[in-house]
């Protein structure tokens, strides 16, 4: 059994799947293949998107501190009182603080004025003096840059280590006035750009930032920085990108792979190269181990299934036992006389063998029961007694005897109905009137009867004996001494394929227990037969098709609401599947 369901397996599961997977490899190749450029495209612009977000960053940063309305006014001020000023100084470190936080990579940052009255502290506070800054005196730079109105970057590589930084200054203005001072960022290009590049770098790719001269100053190759773009591997782009200026992004592709140009929102550019052998050499890497991974979950799935399929057949097996222990007496099926090793399949036979002979056990003792109810009265010796009540009433002139004895004729007929255990709603309805007749000549003006006849429910069938059943109930059960306001409603409904009695009254209810084991479909705690034996015989006909609900509240009434299918032929036991 084992070796059938691996084999199964085996074909059915593991094969398939490494042949889908073997053709879905080659497929995704080939849009590798088709695709590899715009894959190219859309890697070097994430990574231009993130060098463009650091670009920002910094001057976002920068302008926010040209405009901050209180440097403006601390710049300004006149300062007559050296603790005035200690604090302005103070509260502008403390204020600047987070600048260092914001910006990776910033070293330094400086706030550049001219007030005469505001000292210097060689922290954030500057004046501009006969010092060198990046290679030009301060007070040339500061008038230079006074009236810029702009945020601009200049880069520096330092010759005695090759490392390179990046200045972005800006000015403070003053309205039409001009500027009242400078700000100064200098920023180190490694920490802050480099790390954006090496984390795109992947597969060999190399990328590298050059100034507006063409000189690179930063790239994820070291020996290119401080090189002029003309000697090296991108010279040809470089030619592609003059030839056709203005142009923010140009594409080159050779038999190594791309180069890209790109350029950035401050001016600078970046010079990508991405080789084609190392993401195939990547996606090879990558199938292997997908490959893996599903050798290993194939594997395990099989285990899986043999376990579970191992477990149940020793269940199986286990039930086969015991059914053929505990039900000796029951006939053994042909599946089980010619030996077949399948459990399910013993189990299977075995069970239906039981059940077909307890389906007929079940209907051969309702029959019997029917035909032992019925048996109980002769319906000749019946008809012609009630034959001969009535022609001596008829000779005594009694017409209310006459009356009664016709309406126990009809009740009666229509109950034997000939040995039949279904009738058509037409005849129910006629057993049902001949019933309550026969009950108001006892009751009189006590008991109401209201009735809702649908004359297109009357063709069907319904099993006997129904209504007359639950309102014989109401009768019994409704208090009718003492009282002379009981109220008893029947109405028979045909809905969209089916058909709807209710039998309401407005009795003296039933106990909340006693109503919950009435609306159980196992109601054997139940004393009686009546509620029992209708849902039994709706059950025996019509099995999971028919409901049955019963309401009731103490002191307010009680509602029997039935629904069986439209039946226009004499529907057939089916043993209450």
């Amino acid at each position: 059994m084992s070796i059938i369901i691996a084999a199964t397996a085996l074909l059915l599961y593991i094969i398939p799947s490494l042949a889908l997977n073997i053709y879905i490899e080659d497929q995704r190749k080939n849009v590798y293949d088709q695709h590899y450029e715009s894959l190219a495209m859309d890697a070097i612009s994430r990574t231009v998107s993130q060098l463009n977000y650091r670009i920002n960053l910094y001057e976002v940063q920068l302008t926010g501190v040209a405009f901050n309305e209180e440097l403006y006014n601390q710049l300004l001020q006149e300062y007559t009182d050296p603790i005035a000023q200690w604090e302005t100084v103070r509260n502008m470190e403390f204020a600047y603080q987070y600048v260092h936080g914001l910006l990776p990579g910033m070293t330094q940052f400086r706030i550049y004025h001219n007030n005469p009255t505001l000292l210097e502290n060689g922290g954030v506070l500057w004046k501009p003096g006969d010092r060198l800054l990046d290679g030009e005196i301060e007070r040339d730079w500061y008038a230079r840059k006074l009236n810029v109105n702009k945020a601009e970057w200049r880069v520096h590589i330092q010759p005695y280590n090759g490392e390179s930084y990046a200045v972005l200054t800006n000015n403070i203005p003053r309205g039409t006035a001009g500027s009242i001072g400078m700000l100064y960022l200098k920023i180190s290009n490694m920490p802050a750009f480099g790390s954006v590049m090496k984390s795109s770098s992947d597969s060999g790719t190399i990328h590298a930032m050059a100034d507006d001269q063409g000189v690179i100053f930063l790239s994820t190759d070291g020996n290119m920085v401080g090189m002029t773009l003309e000697n090296t591997a991108f010279s040809d782009l470089e030619a592609i990108r003059i030839a056709s200026y203005g142009k923010n992004t140009v594409l080159l592709r050779t038999e190594d792979g791309y180069h890209i140009f790109n350029h950035l929102s401050n001016g600078w550019r970046l010079y990508s190269f991405i080789p084609m052998s190392g993401i195939i050499r990547d996606m090879e890497h990558l199938s292997v181990l997908y490959g893996i991974g599903l050798v290993i979950v194939l594997i395990l799935g099989v285990a899986a299934v043999l376990t579970i399929v191992q477990y149940y057949r020793m269940r199986l097996k286990r039930l086969n036992r015991r059914l053929q222990s505990d039900v000796p007496d029951i006939s053994q099926p042909a599946a089980l006389q010619s030996g077949i090793p399948d459990h399910v399949a013993q189990v299977e036979a075995y069970y239906g063998s039981i059940v077909k002979q307890m389906k007929g056990l079940k209907l051969r003792e309702m029959e019997e029961a029917m035909r032992a109810m019925e048996s109980y009265v002769n319906p000749h010796f019946l008809y012609n007694t009630l034959g001969l009540i009535r022609w001596r009433a008829l000779d005594d002139g009694d017409e209310d005897l006459c009356s009664l004895v016709d309406d126990m004729t009809t009740y009666y007929r229509l109950s034997l109905s000939g040995g039949k255990s279904v009738v058509t709603v037409s005849d129910e309805i006629a057993h049902l009137q001949a019933y309550i007749d026969i009950q108001q000549r006892r009751w009189g003006d006590m008991v109401q009867i209201e009735y809702d006849i649908d004359n297109a429910a009357l063709e069907a069938y319904t099993p006997k004996n129904i209504l007359q059943t639950i309102v014989e109930n109401c009768y019994v059960h409704g208090m009718i001494p003492g009282r002379n306001d009981l109220r008893i409603d029947i109405s028979v409904k045909k809905e969209m394929s089916g058909i709807c009695f209710v039998v309401a009254d407005n009795g003296m209810g039933i106990e909340p227990d006693k109503l919950e084991y009435l609306n159980r479909k196992d109601d054997t705690e139940i004393s009686g037969i009546g509620i029992r034996s209708v849902r039994q015989r709706l059950h025996l006909y019509f099995g999971r098709n028919m409901t049955m609900q019963i309401t009731s509240a103490m002191g307010k009434g009680t509602r029997v609401m039935i629904r069986i299918p439209y039946c226009k032929q004499e529907p057939t036991i089916i043993g209450g599947e």
